[in-house]
């Protein structure tokens, strides 16, 4: 019969505690990443060349599988007619892609899974955003009293579950963490 192991006085409270460590790194990673993100210059360095690169991709897509879209800036259009939507602040993907990569570097593993799980789960949540931006341009067109609905929640739901799926996903490829010896 094993004893469980007493916390020695050189355990720190967070090696004792890793759901409290979990949360603690979380809630850190996720306050700094989102006030780096409303920063003026990450704003205008960052989000929205982002956001005018997934407005090109969307009309790239469109035009490949047939419709009809133009992209100036953030703004994804129909040529031909007055329909148009703007890609702003908020509809870049960012968001989920913050609370994902906060899960992954709070998860006790090693740094060369985090940065894996980091490009992976980017690449991952900007492809349906992508989809997400490009329904939605249809879905104004097609079915206007829809897309405040599938804008608003629906696809806002889509994306953090779609974090939610590739982080525990990514965890399957984990191996077990740490745990002192008894």
């Amino acid at each position: 019969m094993s004893r469980a192991r007493s916390p020695s006085a050189g355990d720190s409270l967070l090696a004792q505690r890793p759901m409290l460590r979990f949360f603690l790194v979380f809630g850190l990673f996720t306050v700094v990443a989102f006030g780096i993100e409303v920063l003026p210059w990450v704003d205008s360095q960052v989000i929205n060349p982002m956001l005018r690169g997934i407005t090109e991709a969307a009309a790239i897509s469109i035009r490949l599988f047939g419709g009809q879209a133009e992209s100036v800036h953030n703004i994804l259009s129909h040529p031909g007619s007055l329909f148009a939507i703007r890609v702003s602040n908020g509809c870049s993907g960012i968001e989920a892609v913050i609370l994902l990569w906060a899960a992954m570097a709070a998860y006790p593993t090693h740094w060369r899974y985090k940065m894996i799980g980091f490009g992976v789960g980017l690449v991952a949540i900007m492809v349906v955003n992508l989809a997400r931006i490009v329904s939605l341009f249809y879905i104004g067109q097609l079915a206007p009293h829809w897309f405040d609905w599938a804008h608003l929640y629906a696809w806002e739901v889509l994306i953090l579950l779609d974090g939610v799926l590739i982080y525990f996903g990514w965890l399957r490829f984990m191996p077990p963490p740490h745990r002192a010896a008894p």
